[in-house]
């Protein structure tokens, strides 16, 4: 079976880092060699963790202000590292990727932020020309009423709403399944696993 890779996607504190890990384990267990991974990705060595202590320890790294669009363009820095030391050897060596986070989130944070729109889609389309030939499987968009996390992400309603627009933009060329998050994470999880198996009995993914 060739690689293939998957993408969650969502705001921060929508369970989507949960799920991710939750459907790389039920690939596992049923014999699909696959890596889990983020963007930018907290593994240490790698420039995906500084840009994540960055934009997590802002005054830790001794920065007291960043421009959005400067922000946004050290993301396209990470996953285009990330893409080319890590997740493209493992696909063309037959190894399926779950993705935790996308260019989408670039798009998204970005204009809820107030990045510039022009230099997002021009970074958008640097980072696309580094996938290669590789496009998702399906990029499963969670959803949920509320943030999981404590104090509530702020914007949440703005990013919801972006990501859903994005979703509606991006639906004519690749395949994307929302998935309620709004009970337990089991319950989520057997969303993403009867779509799942509905589209490789179908297409033999």
């Amino acid at each position: 079976m060739d690689a293939k890779f998957y993408i969650f996607e969502g705001p921060d504190g929508i369970g989507k880092t949960t799920l991710s890990k939750m459907f790389s384990c039920y690939l596992s267990s049923i014999g699909q060699n696959n890596k889990y991974l983020s963007f930018p990705g907290n593994c240490s060595g790698t420039l995906g963790k500084h840009i994540y202590e960055i934009h997590h320890e802002l005054c830790d790294a001794g920065i007291s202000t960043i421009n959005p669009t400067s922000l946004q363009m050290l993301h396209v820095a990470s996953h285009i590292d990330a893409i080319e030391s890590a997740i493209l050897p493992a696909l063309r060596s037959g190894q399926s990727i779950v993705l935790d986070r996308f260019w989408w989130s670039t798009i998204v944070y970005g204009r809820v932020y107030g990045a510039k729109e022009e230099s997002l889609q021009k970074l958008i389309e640097i980072e696309k020309m580094h996938w290669a030939e590789f496009q998702p499987v399906c990029v499963f968009l969670l959803k949920r009423h509320n943030s999981l996390k404590s104090p509530p992400v702020a914007h949440w309603s703005e990013l919801t709403e972006a990501y859903e627009v994005l979703a509606q933009q991006e639906c004519t060329t690749t395949r994307i399944q929302v998935i309620a998050n709004e009970a337990t994470t089991d319950d989520a999880l057997r969303q993403i696993i009867e779509v799942y198996e509905s589209f490789t009995k179908k297409n033999g993914v």
